[in-house]
This record gives structure tokens, C-alpha cells and sequence, in this order.
């Protein structure tokens, strides 16, 4: 069974995103994504941004070009839009684990010195009153709110924002109802300005590696 040639388009991408988990914040480098094993864990900017180098492949080798064009006479958009904004979800689709629920679910021992670096960074992982009266935050459903609230700040109808943000929060499967959602939206409302300022970092960032930017104008005009 032959291997599979990457595509020079996939291989272009993953160069550019080379440094790009190093050069996040000291904050955004703080997170975790996965605890890992005795090798260490992994960050959340770097699983991240493997995220949408994988998707690269996945679009470049594997998505049919019938997909494709399905896709972009849907969205009124080129099929190298539709890459862009294929990349830009999958590197975004666990933004939402910037959330003190998430970093703290492993303060114990072996995992501890993880949880350890995300305070020493200057993240506050109590829990407030309103995270409290909700439980349990999917990081999927927060990664949803935060990407919908993007989305929404940048002039994309509600409706759209609301539909792509259900790809993300549904990448465990199945997209999860408005009151999960809304339950997530209020917790996130008394998160500190440190957590509010490094989603917007992650966001802001994979926007420019995608190049979604360039993108949002057209976006604008969406309908679904």
C-alpha cells in the first residue's frame, strides 16, 4: 500500500504556522489542552494550531471536491474560502477549554505543577457564583459562545455566527441545545479580563494564520 503525498498547499501551511504556539502570549502558553504522560503535557496554543495544520491535510488529501463545491455554492463562497474557513474552525474549535472550569480539573497529583503554571501566570481559577449555579461548562459549548461572540463583533448576521459556531461545539459528536449554550454565555460573563483577554488572543490570532480575515467581508453578506 503506497503512502500518501502531502500536497505542497498543506506543507506550505503547517510552515507558516511553525512558530506560531511560540509566539503566543506567557498567558496563552500557560493553558493546557491535554495532560499527556511522563513526555509532558500539551498546550492549548500548540493543540491549537496542530489542530488546523491537521485539518490542512484532511481538506488538501481527503475532502472530495464534490464537498467542495457543495460547500461553496451553499455558502456563496470559492472552494479556497471554504478551505479558510475550514482551517480557521478546526483552530479554533478548543478555545473554550480558556476557561477556569477546564484548568483546574486536574489540580491533583501527578497533574498538579500544570495547574500550578496556570496561576503562576496570573489566571484566577475560582469559581464564581454564577459558574456555581450552572455545573458543569463543556469546553465545547464555552468554545461555541466564545466563537459566536467573535463572530458577532465582526459583523457576521447572528444566524451565521450561531451556525458556525455549532461546527465547533459540536466536535465531540453533536451540537448541544441553546440553554447549554446560554448557561455557558452567563458563566463566561463573570470570568476575569485575563481570561477574556487571551480568547480573544487565540481567536485573533488563528484569524490571521487562516487568513479568515480577509474573509469576513464577504461573510458579512452570508445567508443561511
Amino acid at each position: 500500500m503506497g503512502s500518501t503525498k502531502i500536497p505542497v498547499s498543506t506543507l506550505d501551511f503547517a510552515r507558516s504556522a511553525e512558530d506560531w504556539a511560540g509566539a503566543r502570549s506567557e498567558q496563552a502558553r500557560a493553558l493546557w489542552a491535554k495532560s499527556g504522560d511522563d513526555s509532558g503535557y500539551l498546550s492549548l496554543p500548540q493543540h491549537l494550531v496542530d489542530s488546523a495544520c491537521a485539518a490542512a491535510g484532511v481538506f488538501d488529501i481527503w475532502v472530495s471536491d464534490s464537498m467542495v463545491a457543495f460547500l461553496s455554492e451553499q455558502l456563496k463562497i470559492s472552494a479556497e474560502d471554504v478551505r479558510t474557513l475550514y482551517l480557521f474552525l478546526a483552530g479554533t474549535h478548543d478555545v473554550g477549554k480558556a476557561i477556569p472550569q477546564f484548568q483546574r480539573q486536574i489540580d491533583r497529583e501527578p497533574y498538579r505543577h500544570i495547574v500550578s503554571a496556570v496561576r503562576d501566570a496570573g489566571f484566577s481559577l475560582e469559581a464564581g457564583y454564577r459558574e456555581l449555579n450552572e455545573g458543569k461548562i463543556p469546553h465545547n459549548v464555552a468554545s461555541g459562545v466564545f466563537l459566536e461572540g467573535w463572530l458577532l463583533d465582526r459583523g457576521v448576521q447572528r444566524n451565521l455566527a450561531q451556525r458556525l459556531a455549532e461546527v465547533v461545539n459540536a466536535h465531540h459528536g453533536m451540537a448541544s441545545g441553546r440553554h447549554a449554550h446560554d448557561a455557558a454565555a452567563y458563566a463566561a460573563t463573570q470570568y476575569g479580563p485575563e481570561w477574556q483577554a487571551v480568547q480573544h488572543e487565540l481567536l485573533d490570532a488563528m484569524a490571521e494564520l487562516t487568513g479568515i480575515d480577509a474573509l469576513l467581508p464577504r461573510m458579512r453578506k452570508m445567508r443561511t
